[in-house]
């Protein structure tokens, strides 16, 4: 995951935090979809390992989050959505 989630951290320093979380979405949902039209076990494998490419742009979704929640309620909202 080093090598994918440092691709994503370079797309996010130069196109921003929000974009980089919307190309991450569009990635995962794509190949997730893809994936169950996938017709044997090989396709299956790689597009779910595509899945997970994608999945390591997401960590930037927590960061966001934690700049746009009120600083009174940030700590209680983290700690829930880490456990949840």
């Amino acid at each position: 995951m080093g090598t994918t989630s440092s691709f994503w951290g370079i797309l996010a320093d130069r196109y921003g935090r929000r974009n980089n979380l919307m190309l991450a979405s569009v990635v995962v949902w794509y190949f997730g979809l893809l994936t169950s039209f996938s017709p044997s076990y090989f396709w299956i494998l790689l597009l779910r390992g595509l899945v997970g490419a994608g999945m390591a742009g997401m960590p930037h979704g927590f960061t966001l989050l934690t700049e746009y929640l009120p600083q009174k309620y940030r700590a209680k909202i983290l700690i829930f959505g880490s456990v949840g």
